[in-house]
């Protein structure tokens, strides 16, 4: 039986591969450095964009002046009575991470704080003033209406999943499992903006997790006096005392404060050199992406023409 050599659906010969970078090495070179340059012109034609971030903590991983943190001990007791909810550092990390991610914050947050413009239109930053630059053709500032052109169901205003998929890109939120310390960072083409933006994330964060933490302290005190009214024991009687107080404080404190759940251990801070975009690894990643591409195409023209 005669074998026959050359390409099949499943395999390429590799000598015919050789064969014909050695018979068109020009069009190789051409066809990758074409490819090259269009990478090129198109990473260096992305605006610079700058990372803000900010670290921070509950207060029950520090040493919060009023201790929420009980023995196991205690927590022993309090669940064999029937009292919960009373440890709430892994909670409220939990909350943050989870709140961040979730559709209905990333849409209200982006809204509130009128960052759709920035996400959607900003083309980079005056050198001078450190205004944002948007691109009229998507959004114009000056009558604050949006112009880009879109396909049904597609409206010019972005649509919800339009601006989650935004605010994922620009915003990023990350657990240290060692110390529970929560980084909050934010990337846009303006250094103070992401600044603001951290600032503003960690602020609306912390209202949020404050008024939950104000709702489950409120429930737990009805809890915890109606224990205390319906023991006869002193022992119960003195812990759920104890717990008591320590409720009181952190209510009495959680109203005072919006930030009492959590404290900056690294602020967020104006960058003052670029963070992205990764423009040498696009490069890289397309350079040989297209020696691949044009040594495939050369290789089935190759074999075209050889049949």
């Amino acid at each position: 039986m005669n074998q026959t050599t050359g390409i099949t659906s499943s395999e390429i010969n590799f000598s015919l591969i050789l064969s014909a970078i050695k018979s068109h090495p020009a069009l190789l070179i051409i066809f990758n450095l074409s490819l090259t340059t269009l990478a090129a012109l198109y990473t260096f034609s992305l605006p610079d964009t700058y990372e803000s971030s900010a670290k921070i903590a509950p207060h029950s991983i520090e040493s919060s002046s009023y201790s929420v943190g009980l023995s196991s001990k205690l927590e022993g007791l309090t669940s064999l009575i029937g009292v919960g909810g009373l440890s709430d550092g892994g909670s409220k990390i939990t909350l943050v991470v989870e709140l961040m991610k979730s559709t209905t914050f990333a849409n209200e947050f982006s809204e509130n704080y009128n960052l759709l413009p920035l996400f959607f239109a900003a083309e980079g930053i005056e050198p001078d003033s450190g205004n944002i630059i948007f691109d009229s053709e998507v959004f114009d500032p000056v009558l604050n209406i949006w112009t880009r052109e879109v396909s049904a169901p597609l409206t010019a205003k972005p649509n919800r999943d339009e601006i989650y998929e935004k605010y994922i890109e620009a915003i990023s939120v990350s657990v240290d499992k060692e110390s529970g310390y929560i980084t909050i960072s934010a990337s846009t083409v303006s250094p103070r903006e992401s600044k603001l933006i951290v600032e503003q994330l960690v602020t609306e964060i912390s209202k949020k997790v404050s008024e939950r933490e104000r709702r489950m302290s409120s429930d737990l005190i009805i809890q915890l006096e109606a224990e205390l009214a319906g023991t006869t024991s002193n022992n119960i009687k003195l812990l759920l005392t104890n717990l008591l107080e320590q409720q009181l404080q952190k209510h009495a404190v959680s109203k005072l404060d919006d930030y009492f759940g959590f404290s900056y251990i690294d602020e967020p801070y104006e960058a003052i050199l670029p963070s992205g975009p990764p423009r040498l690894q696009i490069l890289a990643v397309t350079i040989f992406g297209s020696f691949l591409l044009s040594i495939l195409i050369l290789t089935l023209k190759h074999a075209y023409w050889n049949k």
